[in-house]
């Protein structure tokens, strides 16, 4: 292998049967048998398997087309399948030693690195062409090209998906994915794709020196790109940047040599010197950067600098001795310009693979459960709660008016009302106390929980901004990379908002136990049973009542009876509704309207269009059009049943006046405290659940956001890293060139005496 050209590693990944994984996801999320696939998850398998299998430098053409194969199909999954089904998990190789793994659920990750893969191939193609021949030359240059290519637009891919990617700015993608590094890749191959038409020029006799002057200087000007990429980036190491740097100072010392040439042809002496000085100047720069390089690079730059030293002696002689011409400073010179023979050749990957033909795309799926989360929030929203509001608000109507007890309290001056014991029963049935109690110590623990996943979040970004901190005082400006502050930012955003949460949810926290005190002692009398209930309740003698009072008690009794039935049948009405819902799917309505004609619900893309299946959700959710006239009967019988409610309660109170002796009124008023703790209990209960259901869902958001925070850290550890080792090796060649300064410095110095120099007399 020629070792005076670079060609970038392979990365690397862990292995994974994606055949199998594919098949749990076909049959956990399409509904489908994963054997009518077989066939497509063995090719896949075994496509994946060869990728996997992938050697540096044991490459061979028939690679490319298995990774285009293995890219488009990979295009072709992420039409078909949810993006974040199965984590791929991969290596860095750019630096002195594979870093990772890196993993991420997704598929256009694994796409991204398959690009990387072939660039990576085709570079190593490039580089293992003969250079001795015409023909290689030619099959050489057309590698890098491409491989330049590969390189160009896995970079526009990243900039274009960088919010899948990331999680919009949560979790960091590799270093070797970051501009900086792809552009280094990308722009070497473009400077040994020049230098591969540089090398056929100067081996053609007839091709004049100004062609060649202007080929090697666009040549090191590709290399003067990648040596400022490779600066930039964090992860490309010291002997590739050295490297480019001695590259770019022998095409520049070779541009002013075949200038020099035409210089002489055209009698300017004193221009043909200071060209050659330049050449010299550039080879002497190049020559500081030798360390780490390869021997043949160097090697040919010092072949280089022999020549010009040759030819700068003989030319200033013969301008001093005869032609006496002024040389001009190298600022004072005509600028050299270049030619580029080169571009990046971006692959054509739109190779469609037909591949999982029969499968439901994943998008449909999606559609559908969008839908169905879309349907059972509107049945929620639009029919169960105001149904449940209804009773709520005619409970606490009833309540303000003291009913049931003040009739029953006049009915039944001794014993319970049925209503109490109902109450009693559904309380005791629920748990009593201890149900309260626990779920509200059940609630506390979530908070709790929340609070730690919250403080772990935030002693992460400080456990990383500490030790940014530590390095950057160690490293002073070298340690260029982001602060952490502007690093976490995102994340920083993310625990506020959870933080914010937190507190409101603490507050409403507090209103409930506030709440539960204020019935406490109400609902110990409901647990204590029946004979502590009558003992609680007094007793009063029994009134005869007039015809008047008697009749204005039985309307309201009706009433009353008629609300419980309403009851019941609003509870039913509800169970049944929820059936409904749930038998009715809209899945097979939308997978056989996509399957007559797939054109109508797709985009000039290409791609599935949600927005056109709108017409068949509207038309779907038209089965509750009788539903929603039963909320409005319901609403309007209500609202009559209040309005007579209340005139007959009206009457009631008047009626009475003069017949309530003072032990009714304590009983009406025991009974109405009675009701009234019971309409807070159903409020308690039902403020309890929405709370502990806040709590746990925002226990799965804050875990997330955990281990976010853990991939932000390792990967910052990851990239200090990296750093730290550049830096090492960056002060190890400076300490060297000070070395090399300081030895040059002595040699200059006249006038000291050194032993081995011996005793001379003049």
């Amino acid at each position: 292998m020629n070792s005076n050209l670079i060609d970038i590693k392979f990365r690397i990944t862990n292995p994974i049967d994606i055949s199998q994984c594919l098949a749990e996801v076909i049959k956990r999320d399409y509904f489908q048998a994963a054997s009518i696939f077989s066939s497509d998850l063995n090719e896949i398998g075994q496509l994946r398997q060869k990728v996997e299998s992938l050697k540096d430098h044991e490459v061979k053409p028939e690679g490319e087309s298995t990774l285009i194969r293995y890219y488009a199909t990979l295009d072709t999954l992420e039409k078909k399948f949810p993006d974040d089904q199965i984590e791929f998990q991969w290596y860095g190789t750019l630096g002195y030693s594979p870093i990772g793994p890196y993993g991420l659920r997704s598929i256009v990750y694994e796409q991204l690195n398959v690009l990387y893969q072939l660039g990576s191939l085709l570079s190593q193609l490039g580089i293992s062409q003969s250079r001795h021949t015409d023909e290689g030359l030619k099959k050489s240059c057309l590698y890098f090209q491409q491989a330049a290519g590969c390189f160009q637009l896995l970079n526009d891919q990243v900039l274009n998906n960088t919010g899948k990617l990331t999680n919009n700015g949560a979790i960091r993608l590799p270093e070797d994915f970051l501009q900086s590094t792809l552009e280094f890749c990308q722009y070497l191959m473009l400077a040994q794709a020049q230098e591969a038409i540089w090398q056929k020029a100067i081996g053609n006799p007839d091709l004049k020196n100004s062609v060649i002057s202007k080929l090697s200087y666009q040549t090191s000007e590709y290399y003067s790109i990648a040596m400022k990429k490779g600066i930039e980036s964090s992860t490309i190491k010291q002997d590739w940047i050295n490297h480019t740097t001695v590259k770019y100072n022998h095409f520049k010392a070779a541009s002013h040599l075949r200038t020099s040439y035409i210089c002489q042809e055209a009698f300017k002496y004193g221009e043909q010197v200071a060209h050659l000085k330049a050449a010299s100047n550039y080879c002497a720069n190049g020559m500081k950067y030798q360390r780490y390089v390869a021997e043949f690079v160097v090697e040919d730059l010092q072949g280089l600098q022999e020549t010009v030293t040759t030819l700068l002696r003989t030319a200033e002689k013969d301008n001093d001795l005869i032609y006496l011409k002024v040389v001009p400073a190298e600022k004072d010179l005509s600028p050299h310009q270049g030619v580029s023979m080169v571009k990046s050749l971006v692959p054509d990957l739109n190779h469609p693979v037909n591949i999982f033909e029969e499968l439901i795309p994943y998008v449909i799926i999606q559609i559908c459960q969008a839908f169905r989360e879309r349907q059972d929030s509107y049945v929620k929203d639009q029919l169960i709660f105001p149904i449940q509001a209804l009773s709520k608000m005619i409970n606490t109507f009833i309540t303000e008016r003291g009913l049931p007890a003040s009739i029953d309290s006049i009915q039944k001056p001794d014993g319970l009302p049925e209503s109490i014991i109902q109450h009693s029963r559904e309380i005791l049935n629920h748990g009593g106390l201890e149900t309260i109690d626990h779920e509200l110590s059940e609630m506390n623990r979530l908070g709790i929980i929340c609070i730690q996943i919250l403080q772990g979040c935030q002693e992460r970004l400080k456990k990383d901004a500490d030790e940014d901190n530590i390095l950057r005082s160690e490293k002073g400006e070298r340690w260029n990379r982001k602060p952490s502050q502007v690093a976490a930012a995102p994340l920083v955003g993310r625990i506020k908002t959870m933080g914010g949460y937190l507190s409101q949810a603490k507050t409403g926290d507090q209103v409930i136990l506030q709440e539960y005190e204020e019935i406490k002692e109400h609902l110990k009398i409901y647990c204590l049973g029946y004979d502590e209930l009558i003992k609680y309740i007094p007793s009063t003698n029994f009134i005869e009542m007039n015809q008047e009072v008697n009749l204005i008690i039985l309307q309201l009794r009706d009433c009353l009876g008629e609300m419980d039935i309403s009851f019941e049948t609003r509870s039913q009405f509800i169970q049944g509704l929820e059936l409904k819902a749930r038998d009715n799917n809209i899945l097979p309505i939308i997978l056989e309207s996509y399957k007559k004609d797939r054109s109508n619900f797709t985009n000039l893309e290409g791609y599935i269009d949600p927005k056109l299946f709108e017409p068949f959700y509207e038309k779907h959710l038209k089965m509750f059009e009788a539903d929603f006239k039963y909320l409005q009967d319901e609403k309007s019988k209500q609202k009559t049943l209040e309005d007579k409610i209340h005139v007959l309660n009206e009457k009631f109170k008047v009626a009475i006046e003069y017949h309530q002796i003072k032990s009714q009124a304590d009983r009406q008023t025991i009974l109405q405290s009675l009701e009234r703790a019971y309409t807070k209990y159903l409020q308690l209960l039902s403020d309890l659940n929405e709370g502990t259901h806040f709590y746990s869902e925002l226990i799965k958001n804050g875990n997330n956001l955990l281990r976010e925070c853990d991939e932000y850290i390792n990967q910052r550890r990851i990239e200090g890293r990296q750093l730290e080792e550049k830096l090492s090796y960056s002060l190890d060649y400076t300490e060297g060139q000070d070395t090399n300064q300081l030895n040059g410095l002595r040699d200059e110095v006249s006038g000291t005496w050194d032993p081995s120099m011996g005793v001379k007399f003049s």
